[in-house]
């Protein structure tokens, strides 16, 4: 039997796009991603969703249908509740066996990748470091903290190119600013979590930030204690990797540039002090003293965790804020 393909465009409300996910299972299908189903819900409800998008049925003899594609869409459908123009194709078989096999070929399609999304756009011609600057803006979408909904919400590759734009004259100032320096210095610079501070500094303080990641990346001559030698030290001394690992690097940056904004110096990098997301001269900014609170905090920790007679260190939290408990051995006290 040869197979009869037909299409039509329908405009699918998320009552219908249950009804089918109901009448027209695939029991072959694998199973519903809740990440996939999140990230699609997500483009739906911002508007970014691509309108045509296809849902592929297989038509058996008796004239019932099964979705081979598509089921994560109609899911996110029912699930955003936003109804969608989509394109359903229909695909006449001879049994469920020949529905298997047209299913498979769909899992084995390539995806297309964020590289060939770029080429597609253009984008790729348009903004400097495109492949560094992407990963940098998502981690900026997801407001440099790690939860599971906003790493979803930045997977969306229209949303991510639309939020690339206002980061065209940072990426190629930071381009600039970093040719002709040591290629480790660059790569330093943009990590994932670094490059997300820098392009947010070159954003709002176009000037200053240039001095300071120019500077920081050709290294010459600054001295210890100035943050940009200080960042620079941490981050070649630290060799962790992922995005988690992004979001501690990006806030050793922001101590770095804070304390470069505020002309202070800085002895060392200790991201993991950061209780609050702070670049200086931003929008990122939080309510007065955080930034001076935290230092001290770090600074106290570090003190005393060269002492020999220590016995513990930890925060206690009260209404008031966050004070540093240092606690020593009994017997000698504090030196």
């Amino acid at each position: 039997m040869e197979n009869r393909i037909t299409a039509k465009v329908v405009y699918v409300t998320p009552e219908e796009a249950r009804r089918l996910r109901q009448t027209c299972h695939f029991e072959r299908q694998r199973a519903i991603s809740d990440q996939n189903l999140t990230r699609l819900a997500l483009e739906m409800r911002n508007g970014n969703f691509v309108p045509g998008t296809t849902v592929y049925f297989a038509v058996l003899p008796d004239g019932s249908m099964l979705i081979l594609n598509g089921n994560h869409t109609l899911e996110a459908v029912a699930a955003s509740g936003v109804p969608q123009t989509l394109v359903f194709i229909f695909n006449e078989v001879a049994d469920i066996e020949e529905a298997g096999r047209l299913y498979g070929c769909f899992d084995i399609h390539k995806a297309r990748t964020w590289v060939d999304a770029l080429r597609a756009i253009g984008a790729e011609h348009k903004i400097a470091m495109p492949m560094k600057v992407l990963p940098a803006v998502g981690l900026i979408m997801q407001g440099f903290e790690y939860s599971t909904d906003k790493a979803e919400a930045a997977k969306s590759r229209q949303a991510r190119f639309e939020k690339m734009v206002p980061y065209t004259e940072p990426a190629a100032m930071l381009q600039a600013a970093l040719a002709g320096s040591p290629r480790p210095h660059q790569n330093y610079v943009t990590r994932m979590g670094v490059m997300a501070v820098a392009l947010e500094t070159l954003r709002y303080q176009p000037s200053l930030a240039l001095e300071f990641w120019q500077a920081m990346a050709h290294d010459d001559g600054l001295r210890l204690g100035d943050p940009r030698k200080t960042l620079l030290r941490y981050l070649s001394s630290t060799r962790a990797s992922g995005s988690r690992a992004a979001f501690v690097m990006a806030r050793a940056g922001m101590q770095a540039w804070n304390a470069f904004f505020k002309g202070k110096d800085l002895a060392h990098c200790r991201p993991n002090v950061m209780t609050h997301i702070v670049i200086l001269g931003t929008p990122w900014t939080a309510k007065e003293g955080v930034v001076e609170e935290e230092a001290k905090l770090a600074e106290i920790r570090h003190q005393a965790s060269q002492m020999d007679d220590l016995f513990d260190t930890g925060l206690r939290v009260t209404e008031g804020g966050t004070e540093t408990v240092v606690l020593y051995r009994q017997s000698e006290g504090p030196k």
